[in-house]
């Protein structure tokens, strides 16, 4: 049986070079070593993922091409290593529509990570630590919140063996809330159920949540408009609700939808403040949204310019000498030095020729 290669170890490096040639995505931990000019959406991060400012979540617009995966990425990696867990989300899928929260919130859930675990998923994840070292921090959560939280109640009838591990599992991964897409309630049950996931989270040694969504142009581009304004409730509750104050944000979108969001904005706040049935916290979080996106503005995903592709470059080779023992200082040929000119071929193009290039000399 192969073993899993230690981390940087030249196995492993490899198999990232290998990955990089592939158009598949490197392990995250190495994302930091191959950042280049995102210098202004690292400050934003680390910044909203600072429990001693205000502001909850950033936007970054960019076009195709300019990196906003690897931002994702990279957000995910400093998220973990500061102590947040951290789940995602694309918004052009069925599951991931933003205006149906009860249907994206599984997903999200099954996709979450942790510092602390080795598994994928709040579910996958809690079934490690209530069979490891973190049960007991768990039940002393659930003794602490019963009766006001109904997963607390669940755990203490797990911990008594009045339920088995696969109903509460059932509820923690909010798999019944997917089925009510026609309730009126639902909203407020997603937000309930974030609330107790969160909390349940910090119990276990977390700071909070850090939700990452990509492709938020999908709303404007298939969506009808009264799915527009479901969207920017959720997004606006996400980022603003005063219930969800461990709970951080990081969207992505296109320019495009940058613009979408400025122009549609006043008016979807204008229809939800004349509606009867709409919460008043989601008002309020929608006002504030506004308010906010209208002071602080978007980040942006920048096109790396010919000396930025170039330092680009020169990092990628250096991750070929660590890979394989051996190299020079690297000096591109006239063609890749060209093609790095250019912003009209991709850069993920350039870097597949320089490794291509670089193993012929290997």
């Amino acid at each position: 049986m192969v073993g899993t290669p230690l981390l940087d170890s030249p196995a492993w490096l490899r198999m990232q070079l290998l990955r990089l040639k592939s158009g598949i995505p490197v392990d995250i931990s190495l994302l930091p070593s191959l950042t280049v000019g995102m210098e202004n959406v690292k400050e934003k991060l680390n910044n909203i993922l600072d429990k001693r400012n205000r502001i909850r979540w950033m936007a970054v617009a960019g076009e195709f091409g300019t990196g906003k995966s690897h931002f994702l990425g990279l957000a995910r990696h400093v998220g973990c290593t500061k102590g947040w867990a951290v789940g995602s989300l694309v918004a052009n899928t069925a599951d991931g529509s933003l205006a149906q929260p009860q249907r994206h919130l599984p997903f999200m859930l099954d996709t979450t990570v942790s510092p602390y675990g080795s598994a994928v998923g709040i579910v996958e994840l809690f079934k490690e630590w209530w069979n490891g070292t973190r049960r007991s921090e768990i039940v002393q959560w659930a003794r602490a919140n019963a009766g006001n939280l109904h997963l607390a109640d669940e755990l203490i009838s797990l911990e008594k063996e009045s339920l088995t591990i696969d109903v509460v599992c059932e509820y923690l991964g909010a798999k019944m809330l997917g089925a009510r897409t026609g309730n009126p309630i639902y909203r407020r049950a997603v937000c309930h159920h974030f609330v107790q996931v969160i909390s349940l989270l910090k119990a276990t040694g977390h700071i909070g949540l850090l939700l990452l969504i990509d492709e938020v142009e999908s709303v404007f581009r298939l969506a009808t408009s009264r799915s527009w304004v479901a969207a920017l409730r959720t997004l606006s509750t996400y980022c603003c609700d005063p219930l969800l104050g461990d709970l951080r944000l990081v969207f992505m979108a296109t320019p495009e939808a940058r613009q979408e969001i400025r122009a549609e904005l006043p008016g979807i706040l204008q229809e939800v403040e004349s509606q009867i049935s709409t919460p008043p916290e989601e008002k309020l979080a929608l006002r504030r949204f506004a308010e906010e996106l209208k002071r602080f503005g978007w980040g942006e995903c920048p096109r790396l310019e010919g000396s930025q592709r170039i330092a680009l470059a020169r990092l990628v080779a250096d991750l070929h000498i660590r890979a394989n023992g051996k190299g020079e200082p690297f000096y591109p040929p006239l063609q890749i030095r060209e093609w790095l000119s250019r912003r009209d071929v991709h850069v993920r193009y350039v870097i597949r020729m320089l490794l291509a290039y670089l193993d012929s000399y290997t």
